[in-house]
């Protein structure tokens, strides 16, 4: 507010209301670090289901495997008898 003085033609301005603004929440630093953490958490999880995953797909190789040898070793054991 803008005040005039009559008789001395002085001006004296006076802050009636002081406005702060803050900063964007997205710079915040809390929602950077939480965001942070969020990425690090989504990554762990899909690296660990992929390991889970992989191993899951050797455990079934290797009982095929071993299935296999089972046969084969059957058939052998056949052969030999017919022999």
């Amino acid at each position: 507010m803008e005040i005039t003085d009559l008789t001395g033609g002085i001006k004296t301005i006076l802050l009636l209301l002081e406005i702060k603004i803050d900063p964007p929440f997205y710079l915040n630093i809390y929602f950077i670090a939480g965001n942070i953490l969020l990425i690090v958490l989504i990554l762990l999880l899909l690296y660990r289901r992929k390991i889970k995953n992989i191993k899951l797909i050797n455990d079934l190789k290797i009982n095929l495997i071993v299935e296999i040898n089972k046969a084969e070793k059957k058939r052998i054991s056949l052969e030999k008898k017919i022999i």
